[in-house]
């Protein structure tokens, strides 16, 4: 009878230990308040609208990042901090059940009902639409005008850029369509080039900024630069989630910065793409996207192809002075050389040549003063970056110094 007892009680303890599982819970991800199988800028802004606007949620104890029974300010801020913050310090991953989807090892008063996200659509595991980067059609395969105007995308402004051994800082601007508001954006870039460092996606200088609050929120990644990969991410409101970005096209949202090393062979290329970042055993993925009302949009978008060339092979038009700027000076040495027989040809006559002509005339540096002040039309290609005079028909015009 003694040992009956015995066994009974065992069996009790172990029962109040292991409450039994609810009929309404599911298996959930922590952190992924949206349902849609991996953390994100987008589960951030679905616990702000479940806290500050009364949205529903698919899975109260996802969004409890923390465990701690209740869903508060500190849940968005660990989903941020553990995806954007990966240098070790203080960024644990999220309580179980994480990285794999389970059931709630804690007892609480929140549940999992569904294994939905918000709309109600199942989840999809859907990659963006990513055009070709066949180095012989990138260019036209990623024209705005082949972009479609229904459709939500992001590229660069330019397919084709150029840079030399040893160039830093770099500069390509990125472009973003979308058909409705924001919260917020993400953007991973990947090169495996070793003739390409990529260096920051640099937001503070796009056209974003004037849509910006003292809520607006830029992290980078950076934690797998040397691997190729590199991202970051802009939110315009990450405290109420009420501010978002208006719908707009072809707008230029941000900047990639890169780098190329002194030894990165000249006449070759090197390709970046729009990847995700690869996650591992402690943090999920990093992936482009755009998030909406909380959900995570994928959308299409489009790399860019990188030449490397020779530092003499480059320049950017209009710039004849060869000063790495243009600017009224470079208008006035023109017109000093086409009426002045004592002055020597600009120094790089193919920058001179500001309508890409073949010919250095007046109508050269007129079109590069109403550029400058009345607000007309560019110089041709080349500009404002560095690239080759391929946009048009061959000449004699060169250049007979480097660039600064």
């Amino acid at each position: 009878m003694h040992r009956r007892w015995l066994v009974c009680g065992m069996l009790a303890a172990s029962l109040l230990a292991c409450p039994p599982v609810r009929a309404a819970d599911a298996a959930f991800i922590r952190g992924d308040a949206n349902m849609d199988g991996t953390l994100s800028l987008a589960d951030v802004f679905a616990i702000l609208r479940y806290m500050h606007q009364g949205r529903t949620l698919p899975c109260l104890d996802a969004a409890d990042a923390d465990d701690s029974g209740g869903i508060e300010a500190v849940d968005f801020l660990c989903v941020m901090a553990f995806l954007f913050l990966r240098d070790g310090a203080g960024n644990a991953p999220p309580p179980p059940p994480f990285p794999a989807p389970g059931l709630d090892p804690t007892p609480d008063a929140l549940d999992c009902r569904e294994a939905r996200n918000p709309s109600g659509r199942r989840v999809k595991d859907d990659e963006p639409l990513v055009l070709p980067l066949d180095p012989d059609s990138l260019g036209t395969a990623c024209e705005s005008s082949n972009l479609g105007a229904d459709a939500e995308f992001i590229h660069f402004l330019h397919q084709d850029i150029f840079a030399f051994p040893g160039q830093r800082e770099v500069r390509t601007p990125v472009v973003m369509c979308t058909l409705g508001e924001l919260d917020g954006i993400t953007i991973s870039l990947s090169s495996s080039s070793p003739a390409v460092r990529l260096e920051s996606i640099d937001f503070r200088d796009g056209e974003l900024d004037g849509h910006r609050t003292p809520l607006s929120w830029i992290s980078s990644c950076k934690s797998l630069v040397a691997d190729g990969y590199i991202s970051s991410t802009f939110a315009i409101d990450i405290w109420t989630g009420s501010s978002t970005l208006p719908a707009f096209r072809d707008r230029r949202v941000a900047d990639l910065v890169f780098s190329v090393p002194p030894d990165a062979q000249p006449d070759t290329h090197a390709l970046v793409r729009f990847e995700t970042t690869p996650g591992n055993q402690l943090f999920p993925p990093i992936r482009n996207e755009f998030v909406r009302s909380g959900e995570s949009l994928r959308h299409g978008s489009c790399g860019v192809r990188i030449h490397i060339k020779t530092e003499s092979d480059l320049f950017i038009r209009g710039d004849g002075n060869r000063d790495g700027r243009v600017n009224l000076a470079d208008a006035a040495l023109t017109i000093l050389y086409l009426f002045r027989g004592d002055v020597t040809s600009p120094p790089c006559e193919d920058a001179a040549d500001v309508d890409n002509s073949g010919r250095i005339e007046l109508s050269d540096p007129i079109r590069l003063l109403v550029y400058l002040f009345l607000d007309g039309p560019p110089p041709a290609p080349p500009f404002p970056y560095p690239g080759q005079d391929i946009y048009g028909e061959e000449d004699l015009l060169g250049c007979s110094a480097e660039l600064p």
